[in-house]
Order: C-alpha cells, then structure tokens, then sequence
C-alpha cells in the first residue's frame, strides 16, 4: 500500500452545508476503491487561478490516505466523471510526511485554546514602549559620553 494525497475543488456555488453530501459521496468512492482515509482537510474556500467551467472560486478539500496502486485509476475516473467535482488531483506522498502530518494533528487537538487578548495589556504594553523609546538627542549624549572616556 502507498500513501497518497488528493486535493479536489468544488464550486463555490455550493454552502458550507451543501459540501457534507459531497463530502460523503467522495469518501463513499474512496471506501469503494478500498482506501484507508487518514487525514481530512478542509482548505477553504479560494479564487481559482484560472476559470475552470465558467466558475472562479471554489472549495479546496484535501485527504490523506492509504490504497493499493491499482485503485487510483478507477478512482480518478469516478471522481472526473463527477459534475460536483471541478478539480482532483491525485499525488503519492512521503510516509514520513504523513507521520510528521498525524503527530502535528495530535498536537493541534490536544492544546488549549488561548486566551482572548486583553485590550487594556495591549494599551499598556503600547505606553511602555513609548516610555522606553530613546530620544535621539539622548543617544547623542550617551554617544558622546562613550567616546570622550578613556577606551582601552
């Protein structure tokens, strides 16, 4: 088995609660052509570089996954053949990206969330960094302090 990644665009035609239907569709293919999905993506939705089908946005949606060589043709075909799908791009990726991705995925789960930022430390921090700032004459002085002392 490889390891194998398939970015696919959908129209921005479709809302956010219409992409769970085709969500569920690709996934079916993918169970139908005997892949393991590992890891799933959801890009956002972007302008195309490029009109494709008279359309120029769209959802960008990735997936991870594992399946024999000989599984990816069919797959491929169904997905073109698919009129909710502009895009599918099918690559074989590194086994050692893939580990890398699933530990980063872990991470991403297990931290807190942070907390919100307090506007009254940001103007704080902001009136401290003003008093600290030197005043150009300042330097001036402290310059010349520095070079009239005796510099061994």
């Amino acid at each position: 088995m490889n390891h194998y990644e398939m970015l696919y665009i959908v129209p921005a035609t479709y809302s956010e609660e219409e992409l769970g239907p085709i969500k569920e569709m690709v996934k079916g293919l993918m169970v139908k052509h005997n892949c393991q999905i590992k890891i799933e993506n959801d890009l956002g939705k972007k302008k195309l570089a490029y009109p494709i089908k008279k359309f120029r946005q769209g959802y960008y949606l990735a997936v991870e996954f594992d399946a024999e060589p000989e599984n990816i043709k069919p797959l491929e075909t169904e997905l073109h053949l698919s009129n909710d799908i502009l895009r599918e791009m099918i690559i074989i990726k590194d086994p050692a990206a893939a580990k890398q991705a699933a530990r980063i995925e872990r991470v991403e789960k297990t931290e807190t969330p942070k907390e919100p930022v307090n506007q009254k430390t940001v103007e704080q921090a902001a009136k401290d960094e003003k008093q600290e700032k030197v005043r150009l004459d300042d330097l001036d002085k402290k310059l010349d302090e520095i070079l009239e002392g005796n510099i061994i």
